[in-house]
């Protein structure tokens, strides 16, 4: 029995050493395809992550934070409260992630994927959403919660971003071929 007890806090002990508190993570710019994922796992108590990353033009994208927040997990791993807020560090533009299924009208458990991430607790529908338009900056995304496992809380936080509006050497390109798409027919009218 003593040796049970004595593993059982071994097990303890060496898990809560793979947890942290306050992170900061660095990101380069996330991309849309495949999108920049982060798992985070918080001791337990109170935390808040951060993650930095800049964007050097106007992007389209979206912050998806997944909490773990599941019966099947709650005793070893949980997080209650989570909440998700991403600022322009540059310009000061703040937003603050929405439920998902309110932000977006919900998913079904039907779907298969949406099923698969709910039973691991990753349910999309408990999950925080931020999406539009994003400026150039540099950008903070705060992530924070109450680790209330056992062995703390996990997440997954998705970043995505797409440039927004063409650069200018696409632009370029795109007005010489209607340049050149002209002079043909020009051509063609005095044959």
């Amino acid at each position: 029995m003593r040796v049970q007890t004595t593993l059982v806090g071994w097990c303890l002990a060496l898990t809560s050493l793979l947890a942290h508190a306050d992170t900061d993570y660095t990101l380069s710019t996330p991309t849309a395809l495949p999108y920049t994922r982060i798992d985070g796992h918080a001791a337990p108590g109170s935390f808040t992550d951060t993650v930095s990353f800049a964007l050097d033009s106007t992007y389209a994208g979206y912050v998806w934070l997944f909490p773990r927040q599941d019966w099947l997990f709650s005793g070893l791993d949980n997080i209650q409260d989570a909440s998700l807020t991403l600022r322009n560090d540059s310009t000061g533009d703040t937003w603050t992630g929405l439920n998902f299924a309110q932000a977006q009208g919900g998913v079904s458990y039907l779907d298969v994927q949406a099923l698969n991430l709910a039973l691991a607790g990753l349910d999309p529908n408990k999950s925080l959403w931020i999406a539009g338009d994003f400026g150039p900056g540099q950008y903070s995304a705060f992530i924070s919660g109450t680790a209330t496992g056992l062995n703390g809380g996990t997440y997954v936080a998705k970043f995505s971003m797409a440039p927004a509006i063409p650069e200018p050497a696409t632009l370029w390109l795109m007005g010489l071929g209607l340049a050149a798409l002209s002079a043909t027919q020009v051509t063609r009218r005095r044959a």
